[in-house]
């Protein structure tokens, strides 16, 4: 494998996770003002894995954002 293969393979990596945690990041925070509680990183995957699905059929993939996920939970 090529060396700018693998930093990209890496960097594109790094990015994708440093999204996941910024989206579930604010989830959490929208968990906490909306219904005050708070839950852990992996129960809050949990559960916008199971909204992911709905917001999908709801929504043509152009519009989908953080305010139309969070407004399904």
């Amino acid at each position: 494998m090529k060396k700018e293969r693998f930093e990209c393979h890496l960097y594109g990596t790094l990015i994708a996770i440093l999204v996941i945690q910024t989206f579930l990041f604010h989830a959490r925070m929208y968990w906490h003002q909306k219904e005050d509680i708070q839950i852990s990183e992996r129960k809050a995957l949990d559960l916008l894995q199971s909204y992911w699905h709905r917001l999908l059929l709801r929504s043509p993939m152009a519009e989908i954002n953080l305010s139309s996920l969070l407004s399904l939970l």
